[in-house]
């Protein structure tokens, strides 16, 4: 017999580390290597004495790297493991607290037991496009679940055939290999959701496989009945079921420059009722991207951090947080309800360029009337390393009077990976804050080893949905085009020594330069006033000058 855990709660730690141990000598027999020595074998052995060893239960892949033998890549591994048992302990938490919620509810007419065909849902924006969601315990359903359990969600993550099966047994699937390639073509040609490699023919999740996987874990937490038996065999110990959401450190914004805005706004509160259920998302600009070539990237990222989000065009900003919920419709759509929270996203080049061209002060003035309480300016790079036209020194003197002056939270990663950890911190304590008071339907989250958000910022407990996301919209858009007038101001205060009360003053009464050159050229009296003082002669002169040359070499 194996030996026994020294902490009971990392059983079944261990018995998933066995079955990758299996797998992995599995894959040494088909091909047929005796003697030949595998290095991702041996790491594993050593990970799994060590586990066996440890005294305290590994809850995150941070913690089995203080571990001797464990290192990246076993501790992704670990991750997931937790993951996966963790979402079903979080499941059975959550279930049991709405149970009697639930029963109170009236019962609605159950449907034909028959097994449904593969169904496809609809985006909420309107746009048509559909999400391939089979059925749970058909042949695709585990393959879509048997792709995202071994991380294949890249072309570098790609799995073949036979690992691919072995995944859809231990889910439990009871068919052959040959069924599993008889589906593969299906979903990639016609549905889009699964992908080969050109040179080995591995299989991996597309982006529209990431959200099939998303809306089917989805369906697993709207309908607890059917995942009961999944609960009570992934639960390995009394002590690891008990991690919930209750373990999530809480935000505390106290500490920020955003201290100054606690004070609630004095809008209506928006009425909420006990049976209704809302879905908390992340709103990404559809301008947004990591790599030019291929602009999933970023999306796919946060898709894999389980964080519910979508890719719009957006008036501002380029992350905002809704509140959607099905039950109320307005024009044929759930409405949605904009956060008190909209993050602003740079890398080093950019921030420099738009200080340059003036970008940078025009959107911190958008930012600011945008109505919403918590401005997030997130800039990502090395500011001190990068060929830019500002030197690091002013660009960090930029952030200074960004976080001092305008009463923005500045925060500074170095990498993508950081960006996605701090989104997917915020995501996940809203989420949490949702769970506590309002019914929710994403998933019950857990305090998982994602880079950890900022110090101390405050409880968000207090944002709720206030505002319909389309009339923020509506609200946000940028001004057309300048009329006439407006340009006719813009060039007087090109003219030295004029200052914006004296432009007002000569606008009120030459409201376009046209009717300002007729009246200079009929050779009548012309001064420069504002509203408190008479302006020099030197500059009305410069004015009148101005109208009569014939040239402006």
């Amino acid at each position: 017999m194996p030996p026994k855990c020294v902490n009971p709660a990392n059983e079944f730690l261990v018995l998933e580390m066995e079955k990758l141990i299996e797998g992995e000598v599995t894959k040494m027999i088909k091909r047929g290597l005796p003697g030949q020595v595998n290095h991702t074998l041996t790491s594993y052995q050593r990970a799994l004495g060590s586990i066996r060893a440890c005294p305290d239960s590994v809850e995150s892949g941070e913690q089995a790297k203080a571990l001797r033998g464990v290192g990246n890549f076993i501790a992704q591994k670990i991750n997931a493991i937790l993951i996966r048992g963790g979402a079903t302990t979080n499941l059975g938490e959550y279930t049991t607290s709405n149970a009697a919620q639930v029963d109170t509810q009236p019962k609605r007419p159950t449907a034909s037991k028959k097994r449904k065909a593969p169904t496809t849902t609809t985006t909420s924006d309107g746009e048509g496009d559909k999400i391939y969601k089979p059925p749970k315990g058909k042949h695709t359903w585990f393959v879509l679940m048997a792709l995202w359990d071994a991380g294949a969600t890249s072309e570098a993550r790609a799995i073949d055939v036979d690992t691919l099966l072995g995944e859809m047994k231990r889910l439990g699937f009871d068919g052959e290999k040959h069924q599993v390639k008889a589906a593969l073509p299906n979903m990639a040609s016609k549905y889009n959701v699964v992908a080969k490699r050109s040179d080995d023919g591995k299989v991996y999740l597309t982006l529209d496989g990431i959200h099939s996987v998303t809306e089917c874990r989805r369906d697993a937490f709207e309908n607890p009945k059917s995942s009961n038996s999944q609960q009570k065999q992934s639960q390995p110990s009394s002590q690891s079921s008990q991690r919930g959401v209750s373990d999530i450190v809480p935000f505390d914004w106290l500490s920020t420059t955003l201290a100054k805005l606690l004070v609630q706004k004095n809008n209506a509160p928006l009425p909420f009722h006990p049976n209704e259920e809302w879905e908390i998302v992340l709103l990404i600009d559809h301008r947004e991207m990591i790599s030019r070539t291929n602009r999933s990237v970023f999306e796919r990222k946060l898709l894999e951090a389980q964080v519910t989000c979508e890719v719009r065009a957006l008036n501002i900003g380029d992350m905002v947080w809704i509140a959607r919920n099905r039950s109320r419709e307005r024009n044929g759509q759930p409405e949605e309800y904009v956060f008190d929270v909209i993050v602003e996203r740079k890398n080093v080049s950019d921030l420099a360029s738009s200080i340059v061209d003036k970008r940078y002060t025009e959107q911190k003035a958008r930012l600011q009337e945008s109505g919403l309480r918590y401005v997030v300016y997130l800039v990502e790079g090395i500011l001190s390393s990068q060929m830019t036209s500002i030197r690091g020194n002013g660009l960090q003197t930029a952030l200074t009077r960004t976080q001092v002056q305008n009463n923005f939270f500045v925060y500074h990663g170095t990498s993508h990976d950081e960006t996605v950890g701090f989104l997917t911190a915020v995501h996940r304590h809203l989420v949490d804050q949702f769970h506590k008071k309002i019914g929710c339907v994403n998933p019950p989250t857990r305090n998982l080893p994602y880079f950890p958000p900022p110090p101390q910022l405050h409880d968000l407990s207090r944002i709720v949905p206030w505002r319909r996301h389309s009339e923020f919209q509506s609200s946000s858009r940028k001004k057309a085009a300048l009329s006439v007038g407006e340009i006719h101001q813009m060039m007087l205060m090109q003219i030295p020594r004029l200052g914006r009360a004296t432009v007002l003053n000569v606008s009120s009464t030459f409201p376009t330069m046209s009717s300002l050159w007729t009246h200079v050229k009929a050779g009548r009296n012309f001064e420069l006033r504002s509203s408190s003082r008479r302006i020099g002669e030197p500059s009305a002169q410069f004015v009148v000058d101005l109208c009569q040359r014939s040239t402006y070499d």
